[in-house]
């Protein structure tokens, strides 16, 4: 077997028809002539140009000095230090910049190395798939690289570092390389900015390489005895073939190389200019320790040229100034904790991106999983973790309890509890736990933050709307008592919602195609005979009897708010009905109209909400049957329930007496006046300074007075059925939900 030798400068790589590579000596230069197979892709057929490669490297290194020198503006020069190889087995060019205004320390490297691979590597080597590679080694290799770091005076500029490289053996040419960022403060536009640079880059490549080599970055650049990962990621990418690519790998490669300044530089010109203390500076030296970590503990190209490799040229990436110090955990909710915040939930670990919540003694945030070596393809969708510092044996038994709840309930309108941890804390405390709950992420926010906003607006829900959301929240609540518990708080806050979107995608289109053609605008006009003629030949659930169709198509066709659309499979049309009030952006709307009038089918949503926050939740029913459970269950009440949602028989428990789910329905009713008008019926009592217990128990509700818009009196008396004094006189769940089917069914007037 014959092997390929990384050429000298000058030396010709000329590609051939035969699947052999030959090595052979003219004179004083030894070229290599690559022949790629036949059969192998006609973007990859040409044999990889070591010789040009190495040309690139050399030309790149020269246009990242003049550049970052520029960039830095201090002055300071690039140190060039050309070191030579023993026995004619390659060079290298080491360049460093120390001192400056923006690079406190910067280097640029090349490395052309040509050896034989010892055991050692070739047993790594052939571990990662390379089976060409003789795991006893004694092969001859070449490799040609060009490696830079940047580490900034300024604490808030990031740490770049990047890499592209060129490996030859055993007849095959593999690439590599990346460009990531490592910031001690995390700034999301900063994020944004990076992540999205490289995603163009990619993108000319192919439409999923973005996303498998920043997965890949992550994977690589996690520091397992820390469990986290070193920076926000960026690229990574090893041993892509050059010959068995369905792209170019070696032009990728190159552009990589290129990008690597430009996809930084815009984001270290915004942040140099801004103030930094000498704390923040400090935290950069601690962040830079675990920088360090990461390359003596894992990286392989530092164990790789450590390997009988140059030790100054090697080491040169470490930054010029590190501290560590014993066991440092930043201020909770501070800064430096958001860059380091990573939770584990059975051994799954999540990188907060940012806070949601909080309240009591419990945190929400927004996070996504990180992929690592026992989980490389984490899913992509963002959670919401739930973090409840349960710092005594009360805090830790309640937190338990609304595991339990959450255990107990599946249903689609109450919030799906992914997984839970129950952590002891870093704390003397042996009480002390973190509790950890991962949820499906709702990044809309709640019923309450969508009433404010559209309040802000000048806007508020339709007439439809309130019902339909209405009705979500009550199948929920009913799903509850069906399993034992009452959820004790229920209120806008605690309703998780999703904006109405439409979706009409290009396989959802493609598959369109197939079908019969749309009727004409005019056949769009349908009697309300035909409407259910047209809904019952659909059937979603299988049973036959198209009921969940009929239920879904309320109200007649009306302009502006309904629109026709294909039942994709049975070959009818159905009405699906739009809101006049429709929360989402404008282009949305638009969006809608288009694929209205373009025949295209659609898949129109309203909201979707959930309902969410089990820690108030109790068993039901609640027997009384003494003065002292009455004050326990009246204390707990005050401690866990809202008062403005509360119902009376709260405020003042009976000696003797059954509570069950009716206390929900005092709270759907207050949350029903909420979603009409903005706030508990028994809000303004609290803004007057009267007795909220007096004008609960009195059940005063405070209607709207012309000329101030009211919603249609259905609505009304649908608030009056929940809030009926006596617990007995008020409706259960289930017959709530079916007087709002009956009002979806009919349609009703919006607010006026």
């Amino acid at each position: 077997m014959q092997f390929s030798v990384l050429p000298r400068r000058g030396a010709a790589c000329r590609a051939s028809s035969s699947s052999k590579c030959q090595v052979r000596t003219a004179r004083s230069s030894r070229t290599a002539v690559c022949r790629a197979s036949a059969s192998a892709p006609a973007q990859a057929a040409a044999a990889v140009d070591a010789a040009a490669f190495e040309t690139f490297l050399l030309d790149t290194q020269k246009q990242i000095l003049a550049e970052a020198e520029k960039l830095d503006g201090s002055g300071q020069k690039f140190v060039t230090d050309r070191w030579e190889r023993p026995n004619d087995t390659g060079y290298g060019i080491t360049c460093v910049l120390e001192g400056g205004d923006l690079l406190e320390k910067a280097a640029a490297n090349i490395s052309i190395i040509r050896g034989t691979l010892s055991a050692q590597r070739a047993q790594a080597m052939s571990s990662r798939g390379r089976s060409q590679i003789d795991p006893a080694g004694g092969q001859p290799y070449s490799a040609a690289a060009l490696s830079l770091v940047f580490h900034a005076a300024h604490p808030l500029v990031p740490t770049l570092r990047a890499d592209v490289r060129l490996f030859q053996v055993a007849g095959c040419s593999w690439f590599g390389g990346g460009c990531d960022l490592t910031p001690s403060y995390l700034f999301e536009d900063d994020a944004a900015e990076f992540h999205g640079y490289w995603k163009g880059v990619c993108d000319k490549y192919s439409p999923g390489l973005y996303a498998e080599h920043k997965a890949w970055c992550d994977k690589y650049f996690y520091i397992p005895a820390r469990k986290e990962h070193r920076g926000i990621g960026g690229l990574f990418f090893d041993d892509l073939d050059a010959a068995g690519a369905a792209f170019d790998v070696q032009a990728y490669t190159e552009n990589v190389a290129r990008g690597i300044l430009p996809s930084w530089t815009a984001i270290a010109q915004r942040r140099r200019t801004q103030q930094f203390t000498e704390a923040q500076r400090n935290w950069q030296l601690l962040r830079r320790g675990r920088y360090l970590e990461f390359n003596l503990l894992y990286d392989r190209g530092v164990k790789f040229g450590l390997d009988g490799g140059r030790v100054e040229s090697i080491m040169v990436s470490a930054p010029p100034l590190i501290a560590w110090k014993y066991n440092v955990v930043p201020e909770q909710g501070s800064d430096e904790e958001r860059l380091v915040k990573v939770l584990t939930v059975n051994n799954r670990s999540y990188r907060v991106i940012k806070q949601l919540g909080e309240g009591g003694y419990a945190f929400v945030y927004l996070a996504k999983e990180l992929p690592t070596s026992e989980r490389p393809s984490a899913p992509s969708d963002a959670v919401a973790i739930k973090k409840i510092i349960a710092a005594s044996g009360e805090k830790l038994s309640a937190a338990r309890k609304e595991v339990e709840v959450l255990r107990a309930l599946s249903h689609v309108h109450c919030l799906h509890l992914l997984d839970h941890a129950i952590n002891p804390c870093s704390s003397s405390s042996s009480l002390a736990y973190n509790v950890l709950l991962v949820f499906p992420a709702y990044e809309d926010g709640t019923l309450a933050d969508e009433l404010e906003r559209l309040a802000a607006a000048g806007r508020q829900l339709s007439s439809h709307q309130v019902l339909d959301i209405f009705r979500q929240i009550c199948a929920g609540v009913a799903h509850m008592h069906s399993r034992g518990y009452a959820h004790m708080d229920i209120k806008p806050h605690n309703v998780l919602i999703r904006r109405p979107r439409s979706s009409s995608s290009r396989a959802q289109r493609q598959q369109q195609q197939q079908l019969p053609r749309p009727p004409s605008a005019l056949q769009m006009v349908m009697t309300a005979a035909g409407r259910g003629a047209a809904a019952a030949a659909g059937d979603d659930d299988g049973d036959g009897d198209g009921a969940d169709e009929q239920r879904g198509l309320a109200g007649d066709v009306e302009a502006g708010r309904s629109l026709v659309s294909w039942k994709a499979g049975c070959g009818c049309w159905f009405v699906c009905h739009i809101d006049v009030v429709y929360s989402g952006k404008a282009d949305e709307q638009q969006g809608l109209a288009g694929d209205v009038e373009a025949g295209r089918s659609l898949v129109v949503r309203g909201y979707e909400a959930v309902l969410t926050d089990f820690g108030s939740a109790r068993s039901i029913p609640i027997h009384i049957d003494s003065r002292a459970a009455a004050l326990t269950v009246k204390e707990d009440a005050e401690a866990h329930c809202t008062a403005t949602f509360r119902a009376p028989e709260l405020f003042d428990v009976p000696s003797h007496c059954t509570l069950d789910g009716c206390l929900d329905v005092w709270a759907l009713g207050c949350t029903l006046y909420a979603m009409m008008y903005g706030a508990s019926p028994f809000q303004q009592a609290v803004d007057q300074g009267a007795s909220l217990a007096l004008a609960v128990m009195n059940c005063r509700i405070p209607w709207p007075k012309p000329p101030a818009p009211r919603y249609p009196q259905e609505l009304h008396s649908l608030v009056g059925l929940c809030l009926a004094a006596e617990a007995r006189q008020r409706p259960t769940v289930l017959q709530l939900l079916q007087r709002v089917q009956e009002l979806l069914s009919a349609g009703l007037p919006d607010a006026s």
